[in-house]
């Protein structure tokens, strides 16, 4: 074990958080509270003075997080976006709790009905802020137990649970009969005709309103009032809609907050011990905020509740259980200075050098979890330790790899190795030897996701000749299954262009079983691509995603790092493009056929077409050819287009002039990929949704049957690679994608170069430099 993992590495400032940076901020933040707070003190009396204090309060904080989110991109690092959320949504419950002045509720007045509408509002916006306190908690927790999971497939999710949920509360608040209503802030009831001079609250869950007299509220239905009504019949509604809710945030919270410190802090390897130290500092605040919050205004309302059941009350004592009713509608509606609190004391506020403004649109920024990097970071050095230490292994073996934190010395991590024998033979076939293989697992570079639906991780060892990525349980299964079959094909056929798989493994970490599969890198010999095709042979949905404007993305061209659609640096370094993103584009992207020789065509279809079948056997579907292709600028031989210029068009004429260079492709690299997909319970009613209920062209979705979709695949080939005499599979004749028929019906005539349509076709003249080399590698790497 190397250095670099002994011990605990020294503390950071940057793993730090630096509480009191933005003291004047801070500073200002709580004095405008508490003048907020003296005002809802001297005007006590008053029974929206608390709220309308705490609501302006509320509103002013909340509008200086959001400002600065958006003027300061670096703020947007995760999970400062769930604080931003919070914040909107507190601006929005405090502008709610404002109305109450407007409504005036009364009980004995049809205000009743506009307070229960209001209260389904207030619900929905109470929820929604709260949620996304448990919804921090949910996120550290998925992280510790699945740091491979994409953090914006994550978000997507947490939004959808957090405005459903919102959306259910409020209607559960508006539509159920008694839920919404008036809340009284010291848990009292409202008693029927009696003044609410001195009633504080606002429109939410209902408190209950009660008749004193038998008779006295028939009209409203309301029941009679009992001296020994508690807290629990009073407060029915207020327990369902909100106290359950917020402690159930605040449990969960501390629970996940405790898991967290004892493996982030008291585990894990050094090298990633300034990261974890930063997020638990984050997290810890929050949650301590919020916790010292809700038990400050538990304190002032259990006081309030029982100064106002105490019998027989003096001024005195009516005037302190009036304040503390003013105090405890001051703290529900200044929630947003929570926010201001959290969000001021983990960021600061940084002045550009020279005083120039910062660029918000260009700054690029990390927005995924920290977390999640910390522990991916602990599993990948897991992972490379046990791939070196299992090279010599003759069966599936479990190896125990030492836990390096200074409370686990007696720990260990465990590694299993599957089917070594099946990829060690697979290795030495393609001349990979254990100490070569040992060598390239001494660095890892490039960790990312993939850019398929999967999303998996991903990562690159030091010279990028392997990939190691994370699969699922069932993948890892299958592979261990066909892995004898494997590698006999892929030891018989070397001019194979299926994906070589060199290892499959497993890590057990945090009571967590991790898989990974080591392959090749299709283009590990080549510096630039310009284009990267997927080519499945479905043509529904089959079109790359284009980045949205704002977006960071890199350039195809020049791999120059860019924000899409800015006005601004969209020039490439060649002077020749302008930037475009790097995208993998997929079958309705490509739009014209491969212009290769006819010998290398024919010999890559025959390839392809052994390898789909050999894929077929298996009984996998899903697979695609993966395509890189390389341009490079031709130069135009000016004597060569006086050939064909109209020998009567005037040569000084500046409407007609000749190119001087034209861009093309030049290299391309194949290979087939995903090769781990059955046809599964799931990939069927994926078809049925497509087919049936979204009604797509059955024979253009993915989802299909592996031999079905293995004609398809083949007869995709034919046509890319301009081999139609080849296609025996007349399947899919009638449902041709409208790329290819728009392709088909080009004019391909004899003197067009480096294209044919048949063997009968073929063109007179081919400018391509071809390495005929009998040499099998090749055979994916053709000029």
């Amino acid at each position: 074990m190397t250095d670099q993992f002994r011990g605990r590495a020294p503390s950071i400032s940057q793993a730090r958080i630096r509480w009191f940076e933005n003291r004047k901020s801070q500073l200002l933040g709580c004095c405008m509270t508490m003048a907020f707070l003296g005002i809802t003190i001297a005007m006590y009396s008053y029974r929206w003075t608390g709220l309308i204090a705490g609501s302006v309060n509320t509103i002013i904080c909340g509008s200086a997080v959001i400002i600065t989110y958006f003027r300061k991109k670096h703020w947007h690092q995760h999970p400062n976006p769930i604080v931003h959320n919070r914040a909107v949504l507190g601006v929005f419950l405090a502008m709610c709790l404002l109305l109450n002045v407007w409504i005036n509720f009364d009980v004995s007045s049809d205000s009743n009905d506009r307070c229960r509408q209001l209260a389904g509002v207030t619900e929905f916006f109470f929820f929604t802020s709260e949620a996304w306190g448990l919804v921090m908690a949910c996120d550290l927790y998925f992280s510790l137990n699945s740091p491979f999971t994409s953090y914006k497939r994550m978000m997507r999710f947490y939004h959808l649970w957090v405005w459903v949920g919102g959306i259910i509360m409020g209607g559960i608040t508006w539509g159920v009969s008694g839920a919404g209503g008036f809340f009284t802030v010291d848990g009292q009831s409202l008693e029927f005709g009696k003044s609410l001079s001195t009633v504080v609250g606002f429109c939410m869950a209902s408190s209950r309103i009660c008749c004193p007299k038998q008779g006295q509220c028939d009209k409203y239905d309301y029941p009679k009032c009992f001296d020994d009504s508690n807290f629990l019949t009073t407060q029915e509604w207020p327990w369902i809609l909100i106290y359950t809710f917020v402690i159930l945030v605040l449990v969960v919270s501390v629970c996940v907050l405790t898991l967290a410190w004892h493996r982030l802090y008291l585990r894990g390897v050094p090298k990633t011990y300034n990261m974890r130290l930063r997020v638990l500092n984050y997290i810890s605040f929050f949650t301590g905020a919020c916790v010292f919050y809700w038990l400050l205004l538990l304190l002032l309302y259990m006081c309030a509740y029982f100064l106002a059941t105490k019998s027989n009350q003096s001024a005195n004592t009516q005037a302190v259980a009036q304040v503390l009713r003013q105090l405890v509608a001051f703290l529900i509606a200044s929630k947003g200075y929570l926010d201001f609190v959290i969000w001021f004391a983990v960021n600061n506020i940084e002045r550009p050098a020279g005083g120039r403004k910062e660029d918000s649109r260009d700054f690029d920024v990390d927005l995924s979890p920290q977390v999640n990097m910390a522990l991916r970071s602990e599993i990948l050095y897991y992972t490379t330790s046990g791939v070196k230490s299992s090279i010599q292994a003759v069966q599936d073996e479990e190896i125990s790899i030492p836990i390096s934190g200074e409370s686990d010395r007696k720990k260990s991590v465990k590694f299993w190795s599957y089917c070594p024998v099946a990829f060690r033979k697979i290795r030495y076939c393609y001349g990979i030897t254990d100490q070569e293989y040992t060598r390239m697992f001494g660095a890892t570079t490039k960790e990312q996701f993939s850019e398929g639906r999967s999303g998996a991780f991903m990562f690159f060892t030091g010279d990028e000749q392997l990939i190691v990525k994370t699969m699922s349980s069932e993948e890892c299964n299958f592979l261990r299954k066909i892995a004898s079959q494997y590698a006999q094909y892929m030891t018989t056929n070397t001019s194979t262009l299926l994906t070589r798989f060199y290892g499959c493994h497993g890590v057990s970490l945090y009571g967590n079983v991790y898989y990974f599969v080591v392959m090749g890198n299709f283009f590990s010999k080549t510096q630039i691509l310009h284009h990267r095709y997927d080519i499945k042979g479905s043509w529904v949905d089959r079109n790359a995603k284009i980045p949205k404007p704002g977006d960071k993305t890199t350039c195809r061209y020049c791999n120059a790092s860019y924000t899409y659609g800015s006005l601004k640096n969209q020039e490439c370094g060649d002077n020749m493009h302008f930037h475009e993103p790097d995208i993998v584009l997929k079958d309705n992207d490509l739009m014209m056929k491969i212009r290769i020789d006819p010998y290398h065509a024919t010999r890559i279809y025959d390839q392809l077409h052994r390898d789909s079948d050999f894929l077929c056997e298996q009984g996998i579907m899903d697979y695609s050819l993966l395509m890189g292709v390389r341009s490079c600028e031709y130069f135009v031989d000016a004597a060569a287009v006086e050939e064909f210029a109209d020998k009567e068009t005037d040569g000084d004429s500046i409407f007609t002039q000749p190119a001087t260079s034209v861009s093309g492709p030049s290299l391309y690299h194949f290979g087939i990929i995903d090769i781990l997909q059955q046809w599964t319970l799931e990939k069927k009613i994926e078809r049925f949704y497509k087919c049936y209920i979204k009604q797509k062209d059955s024979d253009g979705v993915s989802a299909m049957p592996p031999k079905p979709y293995k004609f398809r695949f083949q007869q995709k080939m034919s046509r890319v690679f301009a081999l139609n005499h080849r296609t025996n599979t007349p399947a899919f004749h009638r449902h041709h994608p409208a790329l290819l028929e728009m392709i088909d019906q080009s004019d391909f005539m004899s003197n067009r170069h480096g294209t044919f349509i048949s063997s009968e076709e073929l063109p007179q003249q081919i400018h391509q430099r071809v390495d005929r080399s009998n040499d099998s590698e090749n055979i994916g790497h053709l000029i």
